[in-house]
């Protein structure tokens, strides 16, 4: 990053967020933006990665020295997010996987952030070589080395993995492959949720291990989700048949395994299979516990201003769009009023 030692103009983080959106509402708000950004190497890609700090400072850096400390927190905040790149096959024909781990993520990465995130880069590499103690206490045991795939809040990815099989990661997910998948290994780690489209092979079952449930396939189709936030691990097969355990899922199945090993066995539902083509179904589901989805979907971060609302039932489908658009959804599907402060979306019951 590269700025005088004079101070910015003041821009607010709403401001840069209706920027980095497409949003801005007026000719003068575009002026001051870029005239705030101009002095700002790699500026868009470093703000965009800003907007995902948990905890980016109250208003945006005015100095210098302000700067230079975000910078730092990008960088914190980038090697845990790992490395973008685009997820595609082309990775293992390349030769990365002789890496003892490799970390992708769901968005090409612009040519600029590659030199503004460097050393960040390296670091992630670290910590995700130095990552196998966790991964030991997900998973139960020490995985091969491995590519590992990653998706945000808001990203979704579809990766090909060597035999021509395909896996539609959901948004805010985790995939482990192992880099010997070829050899024969075919022992996936998933935290989130994926579709897995497997071709039939002889050998070594596809396997997918999500928390403590082991999912095994010769060839189908099926979902897998388990995000740290569920409590129980759900299997859903499309088409073909795969093995949890004792239990057989045939097409039209689905199961869920609770945290003390209890199944259940229900029918599939067209909804479980939406992410893969850009869709999250709501049938009847509570405001509350639909927040955390609609969060990870769209990037945002839901807040209920009144109890009153966590009730309310929301029902239809959402595709993939802007913030703004969700705050329209919102507004007409559930006649509440939303006051946005850049990704924050804070719900209130209409004055009636």
């Amino acid at each position: 990053m590269s700025l005088s030692e004079s101070p910015q103009p003041a821009v607010s983080w709403d401001a840069l967020d209706r920027y980095l959106a497409g949003e801005c509402t007026s000719a003068e708000e575009m002026a001051a933006v870029h005239a705030y950004l101009a002095r700002v190497e790699n500026a868009e890609d470093l703000l965009k990665h800003a907007s995902r700090l948990a905890d980016r400072p109250q208003t945006p850096p005015s100095s210098v020295e302000g700067w230079n400390a975000l910078a730092i927190r990008l960088n914190t905040d980038l090697s845990q997010h790992t490395l973008s790149l685009e997820v595609s096959s082309i990775a293992h024909e390349r030769g990365v996987h002789t890496l003892s781990s490799r970390v992708f993520k769901a968005q090409p990465l612009r040519r600029s952030l590659w030199y503004a995130a460097t050393g960040a880069v390296l670091a992630g590499l670290v910590i995700v070589l130095g990552w196998n103690g966790p991964v030991r206490h997900l998973f139960g045991h020490t995985p091969s080395a491995r590519s590992t795939y990653i998706t945000s809040n808001g990203e979704r990815a579809n990766i090909v993995l060597p035999d021509g099989s395909t896996v539609a990661l959901d948004v805010a997910s985790r995939l482990d492959v192992p880099v010997d998948y070829s050899a024969g290994n075919h022992v996936v780690y998933l935290l989130g949720e994926a579709l897995f489209t497997v071709n039939r092979h002889t050998g070594m079952p596809f396997t997918v291990i999500a928390g403590t449930t082991t999912t095994q396939v010769l060839g189908t189709s099926f979902t897998v989700r388990h995000y740290g936030t569920d409590t129980t691990a759900t299997v859903a097969v499309r088409d073909g048949k795969v093995a949890i355990g004792d239990v057989v899922l045939t097409a039209g199945r689905s199961l869920e395994v609770g945290p003390h090993g209890l199944a259940q066995v229900r029918p599939t539902d067209a909804a479980q299979f939406g992410f893969a083509i850009g869709v999250l179904e709501f049938k009847s589901r509570p405001l509350s516990q639909a927040v955390t989805e609609l969060d990870r979907w769209y990037a945002a971060d839901i807040r209920l201003g009144d109890t009153s609302l966590a009730a309310i039932p929301i029902e239809g489908k959402f595709t993939a769009g802007s913030l703004s658009d969700l705050v329209e959804i919102l507004e007409f599907e559930l006649n509440v009023r939303v006051v946005r402060v850049g990704r924050i979306l804070t719900l209130y019951p209409k004055a009636r």
